[in-house]
């Protein structure tokens, strides 16, 4: 019985890697602030809005005991940093007193021990304006932000970039001696050289590659080294006498460390102009078509990388989140539904550091706003933003049929303007099909009368959409 409709019912993102005439039609070809959903539909992402502002003398953000966090110098009347039921401080110092522009960003935060109330201490490290790590814990909080306090940590070795809490421990790399360092558990976060507890792990002699340590991350409970071109996979204990290496993986590596990831026991990172899974490149031994960042390598191998990239894995949203400056990479990765799918979102301002507090995402930009994102929003900062959604070539199979496309209808809810693209030999042509609102249905069906093996639909907005299929009325033509 000769085909009589063209149906997507489901969708993934952006697939970039071939011809316009043979994709897959679940994937698209532009997903331009819009990402897709755990019931595999495709919507506009969410807007966003200012909830604080940083002092600038502050960097970072993060989570302590469930409040969001930035890092600020402290010693300071004349410049007293406000704070607001939004934002905290972790006010540092060396007990004398650091300059306002002390702080150049934040390297790395955790929680060690807590307090008589059960209340994490922070555990930062920081880049100074000199070009050295430090290493700070809050354990004895000032009254505000003009008391000095000493939260310094001394430490034996000069610190690189990067912090881990694991195996009750805090790890933090050093390329003085190419080593990963361990704090004593009876001695607490300040004590990294009791013997017998506190130690090192000689790392870059394991190295294969460039032994210069770029960053260290966990995936379930080994820690993950990561140097250029290879990453080292450790097995942590209470004893140090039973940490040992498990595996050296040789051409899986990264040199950004803040899109190094966890994500759902994988670690997802940027390198060499391509996202990868670390568990894919464990398998593989090299990049593979089945490798997550495949799909959108020619967007992604000429992103610019100063700003360094900055990652987060969203919880609550299903999403590894990564940001380019305002050119934000979203990968939605429901495993258990074989749910998946990357899009581009296009952001008015530059994103320095990225957090989840309670289900919701957080950032900060280079201009110190804090914003928080918000599903129910169309708007980033009260402006209304655009989102474009395109399909691949939809009815073009092996056996090159030639179809009569007659109307389509669409699932969606909200507003957009709909273009039909007529001929995958000339992709970027198309014709404006009319501006709709709302699912159609079979008596709202859509004119085309397209003669073609394939077409493909675009939907424009900038207010709140969702799109879930689509479904053309077709007559197989006989050549």
């Amino acid at each position: 019985m000769p085909k009589t409709s063209i149906s997507v019912k489901q969708f993934t993102g952006l697939d970039l890697r071939r011809v316009e005439a043979n994709s897959d039609i679940k994937s698209q070809k532009v997903l331009r602030n819009a990402y897709v959903t755990a019931g595999k539909g495709l919507r506009s992402r969410p807007g966003s809005k200012i909830i604080a502002k940083a002092h600038s003398s502050s960097r970072g953000l993060f989570a302590i005991n469930g409040l969001l966090t930035a890092v600020a110098p402290s010693g300071y009347p004349a410049v007293a940093l406000s704070q607001s039921p939004a934002l905290q401080y972790m006010f540092i110092g060396n007990g004398t007193g650091i300059d306002l522009d002390h702080i150049v960003s934040l390297s790395g935060a955790e929680t060690y021990g807590q307090n008589v109330v059960g209340k994490g201490f922070p555990y930062v490290s920081i880049l100074n304006k000199e070009g050295f790590y430090e290493h700070h814990y809050g354990d004895v909080e000032p009254s505000g932000p003009t008391e000095v306090v000493r939260t310094l940590v001394d430490l034996p070795f000069k610190p690189s970039a990067g912090l881990l809490k694991l195996a009750s421990r805090l790890q933090a790399p050093s390329n003085q001696d190419g080593t990963m360092r361990f704090n004593s558990i009876v001695g607490g976060a300040r004590d990294w050289t009791s013997p017998g507890d506190a130690g090192f792990l000689p790392v870059a002699r394991n190295a294969p590659g460039d032994r210069t340590l770029q960053g260290v991350s966990y995936i379930r409970d080994r820690m993950v080294v990561a140097f250029e071109d290879s990453m080292q996979i450790w097995a942590l204990d209470e004893n140090p006498d039973n940490m040992t290496l498990v595996e050296v993986l040789n051409g899986p590596g990264t040199k950004f460390e803040r899109a190094l990831e966890n994500v759902l026991g994988d670690n997802f990172y940027f390198s060499n102009g391509g996202f990868r899974s670390l568990i894919t490149s464990t398998i593989e031994g090299q990049r593979e078509e089945s490798d997550i960042g495949v799909r959108i390598q020619d967007l992604t191998e000429d992103l610019p990388t100063d700003p360094e990239p900055v990652a987060i894995w969203s919880q609550s949203r299903g999403q590894y989140l990564c940001a380019f400056g305002s050119t934000l990479l979203a990968f939605t990765y429901i495993p258990s539904e074989k749910i998946f799918g990357w899009s581009r979102w296009d952001m008015p301002y530059s994103i320095t550091d990225m957090v989840e507090v309670a289900g919701v995402v957080f950032t900060r930009d280079s201009e110190h706003n804090i914003r928080e994102f918000d599903d129910d929003l169309n708007t980033d900062d009260n402006v209304p933003f655009n989102w474009s959604i395109q399909t691949q070539f939809i009815g073009h199979d092996e056996k090159a049929r030639l179809w009569n496309f007659v109307d389509a209808s669409f699932a969606m809810s909200g507003k957009a303007k709909v273009y039909v693209y007529p001929d995958f030999r000339t992709p970027d042509e198309r014709t404006f099909l009319g501006e709709f609102t709302d699912s159609s249905t079979p008596f709202e069906r859509t004119y085309i009368s397209a003669t073609a093996p394939s077409i493909a639909l675009a939907f424009e907005g900038n207010t709140q959409f969702q799109l879930d299929a689509i479904s053309f009325r077709v007559n197989q033509l006989v050549v």
